[in-house]
């Protein structure tokens, strides 16, 4: 397995793993607002939906310049209008699946190209495509942790 692979099959299992820590939670814990400047588990999951859609189009373009910010925004609005759980699920699943297949189409003989994403920061494309893995495995142990602070221990 070439090293895209392992990157694909990670993430497809990291957006399993968040998903069914998501729909466990109940309704009113999505909103529910931990302290602070934390965020909502909803909020963090509209999070996991788009950024997929931004990486596809570094991937793609890999641009060596911040992207407009009219289409970053874009990006974003998208995910901002996901309501529910299933809702920002079927986004990230429709998004990582792009992400995904961008990869497999991308010449990726070289890992240590350079991108630069909208923040500014370079990227090497092995980053690049291990980005959207490390954010839905950290936002699962945020989302865990919201769980926690309301009494659910349970592994889902």
């Amino acid at each position: 397995m070439d090293w895209i692979e392992s990157v694909v099959r990670a993430t497809e299992g990291a957006v399993d793993d968040l998903f069914r820590y998501a729909r466990s939670m109940p309704e009113e814990w999505l909103e529910w607002h931990p302290g602070g400047k934390a965020r909502t588990a909803l909020s963090q999951l509209r999070e996991c939906a788009g950024l997929p859609a931004l990486l596809e189009i570094h991937v793609r373009e890999r641009p060596v310049a911040p992207l407009a910010r009219e289409r970053v925004d874009e990006v974003w609005a998208e995910a901002k209008r996901c309501q529910t759980v299933e809702e920002c699920e079927a986004l990230c699943r429709a998004n990582t699946t792009k992400l995904c297949q961008a990869l497999r189409e991308t010449d990726c003989s070289d890992p240590d190209a350079k991108v630069i994403m909208p923040w500014g920061k370079e990227f090497t494309l092995f980053e690049l495509a291990y980005d959207h893995y490390w954010n839905l495995t950290y936002h699962l142990g945020q989302i865990c942790f919201i769980q926690l602070l309301k009494g659910d221990d349970q592994y889902h």
